[in-house]
C-alpha cells in the first residue's frame, strides 16, 4: 500500500480480501515498496518497534497528503533496551 492506500483501506478490508490475514500480511502490504519496511518485517518479535515504525509511516504520509514540507519536520527515533535486542538492526534499517 501506498499513501493514497493507507486512507482507502482498513484493516478490516484487507481481511475480508482473503479469508485469513496475519499481521504479517497486513505489514507486507503496508510497507509496500519501502525497503527499510520490507526489510524490518522479516525480523522476529519486535512487535512494537513494528508497529511504531508503520505509526511513523503513516503520519509521514499524513503530513504529505496536508501538502506540508516534510524538510521541517523531525522524525528522530531513540533506541534503547538491553544489549542483543536488535537496537543497532534496526538502527541500521532506519
Amino acid at each position: 500500500l501506498d499513501c493514497d492506500d493507507v486512507f482507502n483501506h482498513s484493516s478490516s478490508s484487507l481481511i475480508k480480501q482473503k479469508s485469513i490475514l496475519t499481521k504479517e500480511d497486513i505489514y507486507k502490504k503496508k510497507a509496500g515498496q519501502s525497503q527499510s519496511l520490507q526489510k524490518l518485517i522479516t525480523l522476529t518479535g519486535l512487535k512494537e518497534v513494528k508497529e511504531k515504525f508503520f505509526a511513523l509511516k503513516d503520519r509521514v504520509c499524513v503530513s504529505k497528503e496536508q501538502g506540508e514540507d516534510l524538510s521541517t519536520k523531525q522524525y528522530n527515533v531513540m533506541f534503547t533496551g538491553n544489549p542483543g535486542t536488535g537496537k543497532t538492526t534496526v538502527a541500521r534499517i532506519y
